[in-house]
């Protein structure tokens, strides 16, 4: 099959290549995740995924539009309240397990129909912290795709797993830190500093998480307040 990354078509395969010719788009595909001693992040195309209608996200173009992971489904009813509230339209296409280079494929596929949003938040990089070296070019994609006009605000990540053991949980950091780094460096308008905030008081990594990544409702509301300021500047 084929999958479009910043205009450009790959060739994929559905599992490991067994033939050496095969083209692949890094990061494209789920078992390309792992090796970064935070485990394998296996499949995301099972997950359950949020994802505004075309209507809406033409609507949208003149608002917001959210990319995220399994953070953003959850938590995106509360920010589209408060995007609402001022005056903002917005749409989202969120899954659970999505790492940044497949969202910015959807990303482009959009952008090729319906063209690019007045402002796009890019909260992806939790699991890309399976494979940190791909972060990179997905930043660089997601500015190619829709072009200088738009206001793009990524979120960096906090991820440091209650259900994995102190190695795993060491490395998570360690991933987390250089998944932030990647995004530090991104060409875009504004990087929300969810790690920041977290860690400036360690409390909020047990008042504003309940398992080390997802947020409670406290953090949900901090998280989003954060993206709401980025958003308007």
């Amino acid at each position: 099959m084929a999958v479009m990354l910043a205009g450009v078509l790959w060739a994929v395969a559905a599992a490991p290549p067994t033939a050496a010719a095969l083209t692949l788009a890094p990061g494209s595909l789920p078992w390309m995740y792992t090796g970064a001693g935070s485990g394998s992040l296996g499949t995301w195309t099972t997950a359950i995924r949020s994802t505004s209608t075309d209507a809406e996200f033409a609507l949208a173009r003149s608002g917001v539009w959210v990319y995220g992971d399994s953070i953003t489904r959850a938590d995106y009813g509360h920010l589209a309240a408060g995007l609402s509230a001022r005056g903002l339209p917005s749409a989202v296409d969120a899954q659970g397990s999505l790492p940044s280079v497949p969202a910015v494929e959807r990303l482009a596929a959009r952008v090729a129909r319906q063209g690019p949003p007045r402002v796009l938040v890019m909260a992806t990089g939790s699991n890309d912290i399976y494979r940190p070296t791909f972060i990179a070019g997905a930043t660089r994609s997601v500015r190619a795709v829709v072009g200088p006009t738009t206001r793009v605000v990524w979120v960096n990540v906090f991820v440091r797993r209650a259900s994995v053991g102190a190695t795993m949980q060491a490395a998570d950091l360690v991933n987390t830190n250089a998944v932030n780094a990647a995004t530090a460096l991104a060409p875009a308008d504004a990087v929300v500093d969810w790690y920041g905030y977290l860690t400036k008081d360690p409390a909020r990594l047990t008042t504003h998480l309940r398992d080390g990544v997802h947020t409670t409702a406290v953090g949900q509301a901090a998280r989003n307040g954060l993206i709401l300021a980025a958003v308007q500047g």
